[in-house]
């Protein structure tokens, strides 16, 4: 049995005898604008398959400024001990420093959690505004022999 704790709208739990296929392809976007102040980070958590693609777009402010813009696998954000040590860079997906305008594509190669994390290592706030285009893979839930919706409020496999 599964039981919605929070009943929201929408939220659906499927059943399958295999695994089912990753070939649904969707698309959304998500803005965000935001203040960093000095010496912190931002993130956000996403589940992504694989064969998903991020066009993450960017405008830092004020001019000149800069900001280290990471995507890691996991759903933490990254620590001011990992941003300072350049040795574990290698141990994430992306790792850019953004300023001005411009774009970063990422090829999600792995079905996992990742956080995208902005982080502000200079000595003065900067606002940030991100744009993350998701062509995301989603399971094909056509093949399901089971389908419930929670609008009782709970689910029962038999």
């Amino acid at each position: 049995m599964v039981k919605e704790l929070v009943s929201k709208p929408g939220l659906q739990l499927y059943g399958f005898s295999k695994s089912p296929n990753l070939d649904v392809f969707d698309n959304w976007s998500e803005s965000r604008v935001f203040s960093v102040s000095r010496n912190s980070n931002k993130g956000w958590p996403y589940y992504l398959n694989k064969g998903t693609t991020l066009n993450i777009s960017y405008n830092v402010k004020p001019q000149g400024s800069s900001v280290q813009l990471v995507v890691n696998e996991g759903i933490q954000g990254i620590s001011q001990w990992l941003l300072n040590n350049p040795t574990y860079r290698d141990t994430y997906c992306s790792w850019n420093l953004i300023q001005g305008y411009g774009v970063i594509e990422l090829d999600i190669s792995k079905s996992s959690g990742y956080y995208v994390s902005v982080a502000n290592l200079k000595s003065n706030d900067i606002k940030v505004e991100l744009n993350i285009d998701v062509r995301a893979v989603l399971y094909n839930t056509k093949h399901s022999f089971y389908n419930c919706t929670f609008s009782n409020g709970e689910c029962i496999f038999m």
